[in-house]
């Protein structure tokens, strides 16, 4: 009954809800000692480089956090659409932590802050924890889709990563999983020709570890130079924050036509696959060779974004995306002006920006 009202008042509202993870969604969290010296220290010499960073302690250990660029306006401008929630891997009190930082009038996320403490699942997020009995009004922003099971009520946010080398300190217990993407594919690099070292006579290393392999802690020797970017040029939430906006809108657009229960797992999906819907790609050096390519992370991705993925090169593809230019396919596919050789940043990119990139700068 009180989901009901919820959801009665959510629609008076014209409102959705909005649950958001924030370990390298919305920001990057380190606990490595020199960083948050360094940040202290410089945000008393009023360093521009220490903007959007904070620091705090947590059972002895000082913890800092960086909020990915133009998040505070992002939350924001997405809760005039959504009704605001919290889901993280993370403790209850660094969730309280960090909500102290991004959210300290608390009108925001109010209380609606779900941790691993009480998820009931070191390894995986559901739904159903926070939205028993309707999901249809339910977006989710994470950067990781395995622990939701690739829900399609779920956008999956390129990873923000600021400290180089810390990756995730709230990742789940057995994080290596072959549902990540893999590191290289996550390059923003154009014109390259050597992201993966391989080819198809041998099978892509890790090709599907962990994001920078989430649960290792980095020598100090990495960090205790700190230095970070003087811009930091993420721009992924504008991006999402398009997106968002259009899933809210065309939920209301159908419920004001009379629609009797549109879905976010309807809409969602529909508008991803539009990013990629005249796409017929085949893969090169990216999915390792004892995989099944269907199984393969970013062959679900592209598949979710509209793109048609096959095994072979055919009169029917459009681009074969490889990680070099050294490989058998690649070579075949020269032979056909209509096939475009492009690197895997080409795909991911049109992921993560909810467009089809231009080919040129990708071009092998």
């Amino acid at each position: 009954r009180i989901q009901k009202e919820d959801e009665a008042r959510l629609l008076k509202a014209r409102k959705l809800s909005l649950i958001v993870d924030l370990d390298q969604t919305i920001l990057h969290a380190a606990w490595e000692p020199h960083i948050a010296e360094w940040v202290d220290s410089h945000k008393e010499k009023r360093d521009s480089r220490a903007k959007d960073m904070s620091t705090f302690t947590l059972d002895g250990s000082k913890y800092t956090i960086k909020l990915r660029p133009g998040t505070i306006q992002f939350l924001k401008d997405m809760s005039k659409l959504y009704e605001m929630h919290v889901y993280t891997m993370g403790t209850r009190a660094y969730a309280k932590a960090v909500a102290a930082v991004i959210d300290p009038t608390m009108e925001l996320f109010q209380d609606r802050i779900l941790t691993r403490d009480e998820n009931g699942s070191l390894t995986k997020k559901r739904l159903d924890r926070l939205f028993p009995a309707d999901q249809s009004k339910v977006v989710v922003l994470d950067d990781r889709a395995d622990v939701w099971d690739y829900s399609p009520n779920l956008i999956q946010i390129k990873p923000y990563e600021y400290f180089a080398g810390v990756g995730d300190i709230n990742a789940p217990p057995n994080a290596q999983s072959t549902n990540v993407i893999p590191p290289e594919i996550l390059k923003d690099d154009v014109n390259t020709t050597a992201d993966v070292n391989s080819s198809e006579q041998g099978a892509v290393s890790e090709t599907d570890r962990t994001v920078n392999n989430k649960n290792q802690k980095p020598a100090n020797n990495i960090l205790a130079s700190f230095n970070p970017k003087h811009e930091d040029t993420d721009r992924i939430l504008q991006v999402i924050s398009r997106a968002l906006t259009d899933v809210h809108d065309e939920f209301y657009r159908r419920v004001d036509q009379g629609e009797s229960e549109p879905h976010v797992a309807i809409i969602l999906p529909e508008i991803k696959r539009n990013v990629l819907k005249d796409c017929t790609l085949v893969f090169s050096g990216v999915i390792p060779l004892h995989y099944r390519p269907q199984d393969a992370t970013i062959w679900k991705m592209a598949t979710a974004f509209g793109a048609t993925c096959l095994e072979e090169l055919t009169g029917k593809v459009t681009h074969l995306v490889a990680a070099n230019a050294g490989t058998s396919k690649v070579n075949t596919a020269r032979r056909y002006p209509h096939i475009k050789i492009v690197s895997p940043p080409w795909l991911m990119n049109s992921i993560w920006n909810f467009k089809r990139e231009n080919d040129a700068p990708y071009i092998i």
